[in-house]
């Protein structure tokens, strides 16, 4: 194992190992044993350039100014990679539309108007388009916003408060009674007075069956109450069956009048 120290990265061109030979012609025991793996080398020659960034016989030309870290090949000035944003064999065209990065890998967001992005970080040149926001309009909108660099805010009046599609701001299941449009930003005057007839209707019903229910109350209150108070077509406490008739018989008779002052004949009935 054997190795060559240059003491930097530097690019090389190539490189010429000399073994020993003694200058003997071939073949001779040197070269046997360079058959059998048994080297004994005499000087290892690295030709290249050794200020980095430069190329060709004399490492007097420049590498291009977009190659990355800038080295290139030292015999044809070829980058051995790009910056972002550069693509070629020197580096010397930019990125396609719709793309950025490094190699050109990355793909642009949404910028407006379809636009292409910046070919080295991505970012747009103008707005973001509907629905995406930040540098490289690539996040859509947060709860609540929409529209370009999602600058607008969702109606209050959506059916759900500030709910609505980040592009076009329609309210997710509609508009709030009341209220109507593609946002829901228009009052609806017409909806409002069927909102009003339906709550004074609703009033009046609810009135009514209070009524009902309080007249009800008071004819079966009564009833109950006539039923604890007649006797035949006089009106008197009721009268136990059980009790005893001679007491009844005793306080009529000779026509006296009852402790309500009733006539005993009308009491007939209980006398023996």
């Amino acid at each position: 194992m054997w190795r060559v120290d240059l003491g930097s990265i530097v690019s090389i061109s190539h490189i010429d190992i000399y073994y020993r030979t003694d200058n003997f012609r071939r073949p001779s025991a040197y070269t046997s044993r360079m058959a059998g793996f048994f080297l004994e080398l005499c000087e290892v020659e690295v030709y290249g350039c050794r200020i980095k960034a430069y190329f060709g016989q004399n490492c007097s030309r420049p590498c291009p100014i977009n190659c990355q870290e800038r080295r290139c090949d030292i015999n044809t000035g070829h980058c051995l990679g790009c910056v972002p944003g550069y693509k070629g064999h020197r580096c010397e065209q930019v990125c396609d539309e719709m793309t950025y990065g490094l190699e050109c890998a990355l793909s642009c967001g949404n910028c407006s108007d379809g636009k292409t992005c910046h070919h080295v970080n991505g970012t747009c040149w103008s707005d973001c388009d509907t629905g995406v926001h930040d540098d490289r309009c690539q996040h859509e909108c947060r709860f609540g916003h929409y529209g370009r660099n999602c600058m607008n805010t969702c109606s209050k009046s959506c059916i759900v408060t500030n709910k609505c599609n980040r592009m076009t701001g329609v309210c997710d299941g509609g508009c709030k009674p009341g209220w109507a449009g593609i946002t829901c930003d228009q009052r609806n005057d017409r909806d409002c007075e069927s909102c009003s007839a339906k709550v004074a209707i609703g009033v009046v019903v609810a009135v009514i069956i209070v009524l009902i229910g309080s007249i009800i109350n008071v004819v079966i209150l009564k009833r109950n109450h006539d039923d604890h108070v007649s006797v035949g077509d006089t009106t008197c406490p009721l009268v136990d069956p059980d009790v005893d008739k001679e007491v009844w018989s005793n306080k009529l008779e000779g026509g006296t009048k009852g402790t309500l002052g009733l006539d005993n004949s009308r009491f007939s009935r209980f006398s023996s």
